[in-house]
């Protein structure tokens, strides 16, 4: 499995039970890309998708994911596009359907 990034330490508010934070080193990229796919909001989005608009622009460490047990619920990141340097844009932030409304993000 290829993976993205260094480990890095995250924190953040309370999650429910049963669901834990990690970051992008914990998720390899075809995880990401299927969590991506899955809910067709992004159209057709596999690998090559991921490789060529998110990952060229994604801000070192700076993409968050959910997992409830071992399935991958919800993501989001944070791009540096060149119309809002210095800042970076939140991105790709998608929650499945089934797990929505429970305060994830």
């Amino acid at each position: 499995m290829e993976y993205v990034g260094a480990p890095t330490a995250i924190r953040g508010p309370g999650l429910p039970p049963g669901y834990q934070l990690t970051g992008i080193e914990a998720v390899p990229i075809a995880e990401w890309a299927e969590l991506l796919a899955s809910t067709g909001e992004f159209g057709p989005f596999g690998e090559s998708e991921l490789r060529r608009q998110v990952l060229p622009t994604l801000i070192p460490g700076a993409a968050v994911f959910v997992r409830s047990g071992t399935e991958l619920v919800a993501c989001a990141s944070v791009c540096a596009l060149p119309d809002f340097h210095p800042r970076g844009v939140v991105m790709f932030v998608l929650v499945r359907p089934e797990h929505r409304g429970l305060r994830l993000g």
